[in-house]
Parts: C-alpha cells; structure tokens; sequence
C-alpha cells in the first residue's frame, strides 16, 4: 500500500474523524487501484470552510459537512488521465454512492478544481455493490 501523505497537520486531524464508509473506500483505493505503488497518496482535501469552498469555486459543499467527515481529495497530478480513469472504474465498480441516484459516484475524476485528483465521496446510502 503506498504511502498516505497530509500536506497539512490539520488534514491529518481531519482524517481521524472520516466517515467509516468514506475510510473503508479510501483504504479500498490504496490497496487494490492505485495506479503506482510507489507513489505516495497525497491528502489535499478533507473538510473546507463556507468561504473557503467559494475560494476554492467548489460546486457542491460536501467538504463542507461536518464529522464524520464524507469527502477526501487525494491529488493525482503524477498519474495519467487513463490510469486515473482505470483506479476510478474500478472503485465506482464495487462501491455505489446512492441506490437511489445512481448516476453519482462514490470516486469522482473527472476534470474539476485545482488540478487531477481523486475526489472520494459517500452518502448515507453508501454501499458496497454485491459481487
């Protein structure tokens, strides 16, 4: 499993309070899909202010929720778009974010924010879909 890199300490606090879905699909990631073992996950994003949301011209405020905390950005600028899509098929394939809406996904890559990244996000309905 590479290893998991804060690029704050108070990102490192953030993560003890991860929602146990959300940490469960992160160790997920790490262990079975990221694209080189020896590259470092770098943690760039657990929870943001109001206004640190808008700065940052955030669509939705899921980074915004309170503990347990529901998202996690892990940057991805050292991979290629391909072997990013690759780790996110494959996630999205064992993990289901809603039942009811099943057009959003629990690792989200597309093109967004400040540069490549992972974007893990769980809901209250998060599942591991049955093999």
């Amino acid at each position: 499993m590479p290893a998991l890199h804060f690029e704050s300490l108070r990102l490192y606090r953030e993560a003890q309070d991860l929602n146990l879905w959300l940490h469960a699909i992160l160790m997920d990631l790490l262990e079975n899909y990221w694209p080189d073992q020896r590259q470092p996950a770098r943690v760039t994003c657990i929870w943001r202010t109001d206004a640190e949301n808008r700065a940052d011209g955030a669509e939705t405020a899921i980074h915004c929720q309170p503990p347990p905390y529901r998202a996690v950005d892990l940057g991805a600028a050292e991979f290629t778009q391909q072997e990013i899509d690759a780790a996110a098929a494959a996630v999205n394939a064992r993990w289901q974010y809603d039942p009811a809406r099943p057009d959003l996904l629990v690792c989200f890559v597309q093109p967004h924010g400040t540069g490549p990244h992972f974007h893990l996000q769980v809901h209250p309905h998060t599942r591991r879909r049955e093999e």
